[in-house]
Parts: structure tokens; sequence; C-alpha cells
């Protein structure tokens, strides 16, 4: 599941499966948008056929994340605050107004950009951040306070290059990418630690990237968002080539996220 404009326009969204709940990788991913403002901030959610949920909030310049986190299946949604050090996170939207009942302090990097995924294989989704100073990822594998911090080092330090997550390759859990905005290169750990990586570029520089599971397949794919347009380009298959689709959705200064939401699930 799962973001140059300023330090915090960088994360990404990504998908958890559960075996009990029904299987999400027959389910492509949908795309959405956080709308941030002083006074009041919106996430816009497209649902496959393309109806259009508006999540209202209250004034945020925070960074939208999306992830399965109790394994039930759907994704909610969720910004990490850096003013409050906090990921504030949404299992329900309620009457269209997210219940941000998941709180998770204690990271003590306010310039990192946050990301979300299923770390550990078990179809719960964990949150994170990306450290670009120190090419470091700072990972819990749950969305909860109490699991503790990890850190995996990726990427080359002091790079300004923003974060992605999803299973690209087959594996047991997410992997961990890095997009780099000025070369359009995405750079894929392997499933595991000791697995070379991998990089490939994708759409033009200067864009924000997402992955998703885009056409129900079994692996995720990649895209990226060109604030400008608003357009969004999608590879199914996270490799080099041209996109499988390009749609138009919204315009800067929205910051995209993507997930199986409440309105498409069976």
């Amino acid at each position: 599941m799962r973001r140059l404009l300023t330090p915090l326009c960088g994360f990404l969204l990504l998908v958890g499966l559960s075996a009990c709940q029904p299987d999400r990788r027959r389910v492509p991913d949908a795309i959405a948008v956080f709308v941030p403002g002083e006074r009041s901030s919106a996430f816009k959610l497209r649902s496959l056929d393309g109806r259009l949920l508006t999540l209202r909030v209250g004034g945020s310049k925070g960074t939208p994340v999306a992830g399965d986190w109790d394994g039930d299946g759907r994704d909610g949604v969720g910004l990490f605050e850096p003013g409050s050090d906090s990921f504030l996170l949404t299992d329900d939207f309620g009457d269209e107004l997210p219940q941000f009942s998941r709180i998770v302090r204690g990271w003590g990097c306010p310039a990192c950009i946050p990301l979300a995924g299923d770390f550990t294989g078990t179809g719960k989704d964990g949150v994170g951040l990306y450290d670009a100073a120190r090419g470091l990822f700072l990972l819990r594998d749950r969305a909860a306070a109490a699991s503790p911090v990890r850190s995996v080092a990726f990427g080359q330090v002091g790079r300004p290059q923003f974060p992605v997550a999803g299973n690209f390759d087959g594996c047991e859990r997410d992997q961990l990418g890095l997009y780099d905005p000025v070369s359009a290169m995405f750079h894929l750990r392997g499933c595991r630690d000791d697995d070379p990586p991998r990089s490939f570029q994708f759409g033009p520089p200067g864009n924000l990237p997402i992955a998703g599971r885009w056409n129900g397949g079994e692996r995720d794919g990649v895209g990226v968002f060109d604030p400008a347009s608003g357009h969004i380009l999608l590879r199914f298959d996270a490799q080099e080539g041209a996109s499988d689709r390009d749609l138009a959705f919204f315009r800067t200064p929205a910051l995209p996220i993507a997930g199986r939401w409440r309105f498409d699930s069976p």
C-alpha cells in the first residue's frame, strides 16, 4: 500500500493480507488523495467504480498513510503529524468522519517521511518513517505504541528519496523501497535481507510515488502522481515499462495514497 514538495511530501500505502478475511489479492486497490489545509483538511477516496467519498478532518500539516491496521481486509487512513510526533490512525470512517482511535507516538524524527506496510506478513499493517538524512527506515511492525521500533538501513545517506512498501516480488511480507524524484527511479529491497536490491525507472521525474495491487493480481505495482496536473500513472508490475493506466483525479496540493476502501469491500 501506501510521497519533492517539502520533506513531508513522501509516503506510501500498503496492503495487508489475512487468511481469515476475504482474499484481498483478488480485489484491486483504489486511489485517494489527502488535501491538507490550515483550518480544514480532507481525504478524498475514489472507489473502483468512480464514486467519491470525502472524509473531513480538521486543519493539518500532516502527511497521509493508509493500511489495514486490524487485519479485517479493509484499509483505514491516517496521518503522521510531525508537530505531535504521532501517527493518527483510523480503523473505521464513521459517518464520513475518521475516528482516529489509534495513536502511535514516540518517533523523534519530525523531518522523516511516513509509510505503512505489512512488514511481517501477518495480514496487519504496521507504520514507519524514513529518515533520508541517515538513509534509515524506522519501523513498528504493528500499528500500536507498544510495538518496538526497529531500524533498517537502505538508501543513500542524505539523498532526498521517498519510501514505498509493497509485495512486489511475491514475498511473504512487504518489501521496503525508495523512489528518487530526480531520476524517477524506484529502488526495491529483495524478499530476504541478503537479496540484492533492484532498480527501475518509471514515469517522468518530479512526481510522488504510490504502490498497490492495481489489477487485483498477486503482486503490487507502482504508480506516480503529478500534483501539477492531477494525473496518476499506474504500472501493474513493479518494473520498467509504459503505464498500464492513466487517471486524472485531483490537483495540487493533494498528496496520494491507495488502498481497499470500505465501499469497495464485499
